[in-house]
């Protein structure tokens, strides 16, 4: 397990009830940060830290809902891995060609969250679920998204 699969299970494991979809509010409540969903106009979600004050997590309304959940664990992300104090993300940071480490690490960070392995692999190898939608659907990922996850952990 890579580090960032390492610090994803850890946070999961403080927070989870071992159920899906992973209850990303109750993770941010965990972490001290608020979550805000309000409408963000061409940014998908943003985090504030001043130190000051708990960090507050913003995330786009107006986006379909699977967004938002990618959205909030991506900004999670951001929090567990330390980015620094104030992040604007938008849409354009969740696509593959996205250069800068730290929205890599944070996508990949939000993957391993939605999508832990050892939940993955059970569903699949215990619980034979062999359906990408009806997993996507558990998981409350997009179909794309659950794509990326089977791809980086070589399930497909």
């Amino acid at each position: 397990m890579n580090r960032l699969e390492a610090l994803a299970w850890n946070l999961i494991n403080q927070h989870w009830k071992l159920e899906v979809p992973i209850n990303l509010d109750a993770i941010a409540s965990g972490m001290g940060a608020s979550v805000e969903k309000i409408p963000l106009g061409n940014i998908s979600g943003k985090i504030d830290m001043d130190g000051q004050s708990p960090p507050k997590i913003y995330i786009n309304s107006s986006e379909f809902e699977l967004r938002q959940r990618f959205t909030l664990a991506h900004e999670i992300g951001h929090l567990a891995l330390q980015h620094g104090t104030s992040f604007r993300d938008t849409h354009t940071n969740f696509f593959t060609g996205v250069t800068d480490p730290r929205e890599v690490e944070a996508n990949q960070f939000a993957a391993a969250v939605l999508m832990p392995e050892p939940a993955v692999r059970y569903f699949i190898d215990e619980q034979r679920i062999t359906s990408t939608k009806r997993l996507a659907d558990m998981f409350q990922v997009s179909d794309v998204a659950l794509g990326f996850r089977l791809k980086n952990l070589k399930i497909i």
